[in-house]
């Protein structure tokens, strides 16, 4: 069976264009919508962006503002590099007299006295020289052990060593010499290379 219209043709044309334009109109509509949506998209992604550049501007101005005060100890840290040289030079290497007496100290026996600590240093070289006594040669061969732990010596050896009486009590004089080397640079190389 076929469908049979009895409508005239004007009739079926109006209802043919209504269709159309009821179709353009909804395609229009989702145009503008679409439109409207990637317009309000990117307004608002707009605003984002600013308000993220704000906070870049107020960041880069603080930073710039710590480079501006850097910049006086970058003068500084420059004139000590240029300095440094120099100084290195003219001071020397000089053992750390503190820290060596303190090692020293720490290697001898409980006990022990030294009657002589002579230190000589000049040029770059130095020697250490210790006279004294102890109870015992287990002492003497305690404080060898300790005193070849001591960083700034080197070639330490007992030269003398001997059996003797003193306050009528039995002790081992001896006597010890040893290298003494360079210390730091006043102004060490920096880590970083400079």
């Amino acid at each position: 069976m076929d469908h049979v219209s009895l409508l005239p043709p004007e009739v079926k044309e109006a209802k043919i264009a209504k269709r159309r334009q009821n179709l353009l109109l909804l395609l229009f509509m989702i145009a503008m919508l679409t439109v409207i949506t990637v317009n309000a998209y990117y307004f608002v992604s707009s605003l984002v962006v600013r308000d993220n550049l704000k906070s870049l501007q107020q960041e880069r101005a603080v930073v710039e503002k710590q480079a501006e005060d850097l910049i006086e100890y970058s003068r500084l840290f420059e004139e000590r590099n240029r300095l440094k040289i120099p100084l290195n030079d003219a001071m020397g290497t000089v053992p750390l007299w503190h820290l060596l007496l303190r090692d020293i100290g720490q290697t001898l026996p409980v006990g022990t006295q030294l009657s002589n600590l002579r230190m000589d240093y000049a040029a770059g070289s130095g020697s250490v020289n210790m006279l004294g006594w102890v109870y015992g040669y287990s002492g003497v061969a305690d404080m060898l052990d300790q005193l070849f732990t001591v960083e700034q010596l080197d070639q330490v050896e007992l030269r003398v060593s001997s059996e003797t009486d003193r306050g009528g009590r039995e002790v081992v004089r001896f006597e010890i010499v040893s290298l003494l080397l360079t210390g730091p640079e006043l102004f060490p190389e920096d880590q970083d290379g400079d």
